[in-house]
């Protein structure tokens, strides 16, 4: 089913973004992944592979943003296009009611918000052709993991 395609996912060591890589390669994808636990990472990718996938990993912070530049053209220098761009990667930094500070929200924001703008605007400023990538409903992904981070430091 995703034979020759490229999946792209922010966040993709552990937990759901972790589930969608490896779901991604068992369907045949070719998967490209961030995150900021290099150990995770590459036991991730080495899963993948092991298991007949293809993976590209990544370490860095999508927060910064030669981060994403460099992470965007390694994808596109490996694999030569993108096909899905899920957005996974998502910080609490203490809470975002109690306990957090100006910067520590603002790292928030960058991670959830701005990194996934930058990096849309990135892969566009390529002219990549993207057939299921639509702005609203990633900005909406983002807003919904800020809300579950929000509500689970609440322990609601």
């Amino acid at each position: 089913m995703f034979k020759d395609k490229v999946a792209v996912v922010t966040g993709g060591a552990l937990g759901i973004g972790k589930s969608v890589t490896q779901e991604f390669a068992k369907a045949g994808a070719k998967v490209a992944f961030i995150d900021m636990n290099r150990t995770a990472g590459e036991d991730t990718k080495n899963s993948i592979i092991e298991n007949g996938g293809e993976a590209l990993f990544f370490f860095g912070n999508i927060a910064k943003e030669q981060t994403l530049k460099d992470f965007a053209n390694k994808v596109i220098e490996h694999y030569g296009h993108i096909d899905y761009l899920i957005n996974n990667a998502m910080i609490s930094n203490k809470g975002i009611l109690s306990g957090c500070g100006y910067e520590d929200f603002n790292e928030v924001l960058h991670v959830g918000i701005t990194a996934v703008i930058k990096e849309y605007c990135q892969v566009v400023g390529m002219k990549i052709s993207m057939k299921y990538f639509m702005l609203e409903s990633l900005l909406l992904t983002c807003l919904q993991n800020y809300l579950c981070h929000i509500l689970i430091k609440m322990q609601l």
